[in-house]
């Protein structure tokens, strides 16, 4: 994305994230285009080029939105202390789980993996690297406070607990509730260690 030029509407941007989102959940990337997103958002293409550089960068960053929820912006999750860190994953974590659209978009994006590389290339690099920097950052604070153990690796761990969240996302038989990804979420804290 680009700073220059004049000031970025953020109703634009909004209505750009949620058609790109929108056509991604129908049609995956290669039933997406610049175009179709322009158009469903009642904007330009060059609106849309002024953002982002192609449908791959646009839709990684709407799915990082879309991920986002309304909780803590990602430099503030390297520095938060323990208990903060448990009220994220208590708080924040369930509500962004239980949004009826994330389970669709997160498996589009899981089964664009092989045949659309960029796209997963995209949100790794936009979006999921600096989460990551940022979350295990906050491990080794909670390694240091002595609440979780010294050899736990944070590379791993981070692995441990998405792979857990996404497993339970994407095959539970059943819609899951706030309340219920709370439960969920703080069995897998007291069974990695960390407890409320």
């Amino acid at each position: 994305m680009s700073g220059r030029g004049r000031r970025r509407s953020p109703v634009a941007d909004q209505a750009i994230i949620a058609a790109a989102l929108e056509l991604f959940a129908e049609r995956g990337l290669e039933g997406s285009s610049i175009e179709e997103i322009a158009r469903r958002a009642g904007v330009t293409r060059a609106t849309v080029y002024r953002r982002w550089t192609d449908k791959a960068a646009l839709i990684a960053h709407a799915l990082g939105k879309a991920r986002e929820g309304d909780g803590p912006e990602v430099h503030d999750w390297g520095h938060v202390g323990a208990d903060a860190f448990v009220r994220i994953m208590l708080e924040d974590v369930p509500e962004t789980l239980a949004k009826p659209e994330l389970a669709p978009l997160t498996a589009r994006l899981l089964g664009s993996a092989q045949a659309h590389p960029e796209l997963v290339r995209a949100y790794w690099d936009g979006y999921l690297v600096p989460r990551r920097a940022s979350f295990s950052r906050a491990i080794v604070a909670m390694q240091a406070d002595g609440r979780l153990a010294a050899d736990v690796d944070p590379e791993v761990l981070q692995d441990m607990i998405s792979g857990a969240l996404v497993y339970r996302l994407l095959l539970s038989s059943e819609p899951r509730s706030v309340d219920d990804w709370r439960a969920y979420c703080r069995a897998l804290l007291r069974t990695l260690g960390l407890t409320a």
